[in-house]
């Protein structure tokens, strides 16, 4: 049975880094991460990634943050136990919150 909860990587983050590991404690073939910046952001690169073991990640879906509002992306077919969020560019204007679900 899915979780009913958000579970939260980033929460007003813009630096630089890798959030919090969500681990779903068995893999999952279909969860959604859901990016939302505290402003109109005017830069900022976050990436949703994934891992089968928490040590070695692959990177899911880029978003580009640059005057972007509120998004959401869905990774389904590969199964992972593992999800967090990364921002690879610094986020200017604001900070995101980062928070994955899994799907029925």
């Amino acid at each position: 049975m899915a979780s009913t909860e958000a579970q939260v990587s980033m929460n007003g983050v813009s630096a630089v880094g890798a959030g919090t590991t969500v681990d779903f404690t068995t893999a999952k073939r279909c969860v959604t991460a859901v990016v939302v910046p505290s402003a109109t952001l005017s830069a900022g690169i976050v990436l949703i990634e994934a891992s089968q073991d928490s040590v070695n990640w692959v990177i899911e879906h880029v978003i580009d943050m640059s005057g972007r509002s509120n998004h959401s992306v869905c990774s389904a077919g590969v199964a992972f136990r593992y999800w967090r969020a990364n921002i690879a560019r610094t986020v200017g204007g604001g900070t995101v919150r980062v928070t994955f679900m899994e799907a029925d």
